[in-house]
């Protein structure tokens, strides 16, 4: 339905790439209009491993009014998925944001999360500087990902008090 749509836009490319973008930011909506009609929040499902390598959509699968998962990195998910009962099926399967048949997240990063995990726990602990080429490739991403983890630029004084506002 939707997707048929979008196909009429003058312009329109048939990415997976850019409808997976959209997908994101649709199913987002669904989830806020449930939310919004049983007077609910949105839980986000991020993680510190995709946030600090931006590997969400902009107002999509980032978006959420708490985000509890936040501070773990993936492998740690897994290992409190494991701690509290989550079937190993679930825990197992090929880490995937589902937007169309054989999508997963390692194939468009380009690491494994175990991997990325490694390094990012290594660039942590070594502030930030790489000791190796996945390090550095790691923090590549990281950098390039910086936009989606702050506020739009804007014209706003702050108060000082971190509001926005200027009283």
């Amino acid at each position: 339905g939707l997707i048929k749509e979008f196909s009429k836009i003058e312009g329109f490319e048939d990415s997976n790439y850019l409808l997976g973008n959209v997908m994101a930011r649709i199913r987002m909506t669904v989830l806020y209009y449930y939310a919004n009609l049983h007077d609910g929040l949105v839980c986000g499902t991020s993680n510190k491993s995709e946030y600090l390598l931006g590997y969400s959509t902009k107002h999509g699968d980032d978006a959420g009014d708490i985000e509890p998962l936040m501070h773990l990195y993936k492998s740690d998910v897994r290992i409190l998925s494991a701690f509290t009962g989550v079937i190993e099926p679930i825990i197992n399967k090929t880490p995937s944001a589902g937007l169309y048949s054989g999508q997963s997240d390692e194939k468009e990063i380009g690491f494994t999360y175990a991997v990325i995990d490694e390094a990012l726990r290594n660039l942590e602990a070594n502030g930030w500087k790489p000791q190796n080429d996945t390090e550095s490739a790691i923090l590549e991403k990281v950098k390039k990902a910086a936009h989606k983890r702050n506020a739009p630029p804007n014209l706003l004084k702050d108060s000082g008090n971190g509001d926005g506002c200027r009283i």
